[in-house]
């Protein structure tokens, strides 16, 4: 392809709101392998999505194209136009067409959504539930209850001083924890343990705290809790 196309595709690029460093230019490719024609292919590197012009071996000016698809498998179109060659200005409308539809759209279902079950899980791991030795049935007594309490507080102290960068983030961490003070009469030591555990999930989720910061947490907890060591081995 001639220097001149190239730099009408190059200008286009930053023209759409694109840095010509998102994509990559690959040049004189047989695609498919087995075609009669040159190609000049442009991947956007973050996504493999290429647009194809191919080049008429029989004129320097004439091209025809076809494009990855936004769907499942990522296929291609067919060439257009469908059954002639046709102008570089044809091949440019639809190298719009197709970064405004198909790429913008693969761009915009590709940011940065968190997958809620995985963070659930890798919380769940970095937590280490399996550590807290809550499995007796009987119910907590008074001293025990106070105990509690003093560490809940303590809790959210520690929490208040290394996680939390709001007003607004710790008072969400403080009523989660008040809730579990106020069940510490009404639970046995077993379901106390799961509210405990949900509980901890709740404000993981709620501060979108990294896997780092959700082992923090579980630390600043047995700090907290040094008082009630059986409780948390």
């Amino acid at each position: 392809m001639k220097n001149k196309f190239k730099n009408q595709l190059f200008h286009l690029v930053n023209e759409l709101g694109y840095s010509p460093n998102d994509f990559e230019l690959k040049e004189n490719i047989n695609f498919p392998a087995d075609s009669d024609f040159d190609s000049t292919i442009i991947v956007h590197k973050n996504s493999n999505y290429m647009f194809i012009i191919r080049e008429n071996n029989q004129a320097f000016d004439e091209f025809d194209c076809q494009f990855t698809y936004y769907a499942p498998n990522q296929p291609l179109s067919d060439f257009y136009p469908h059954s002639d060659f046709t102008s570089f200005d044809y091949i440019l409308d639809i190298f719009k067409e197709w970064t405004s539809t198909h790429l913008k759209k693969y761009i915009e279902s590709s940011d940065d959504e968190p997958d809620l079950w995985e963070n659930f899980k890798k919380r769940n791991e970095s937590i280490n539930f399996n550590k807290l030795e809550f499995e007796e049935t009987s119910f907590f007594t008074e001293d025990e209850n106070k105990q509690i309490t003093l560490a809940i507080n303590e809790l959210k102290y520690l929490i208040k001083k290394n996680i939390v960068n709001t007003d607004e983030e710790q008072i969400l961490v403080n009523n989660r924890l008040d809730y579990l003070i106020e069940n510490t009469n009404r639970l046995n030591k077993f379901e106390w343990k799961s509210l405990l555990i949900s509980t901890l999930i709740s404000i993981t989720i709620s501060l979108t705290l990294d896997t780092e910061k959700g082992k923090l947490l579980f630390e600043l907890l047995k700090k907290a809790f040094n008082i009630f060591p059986k409780f948390i081995q």
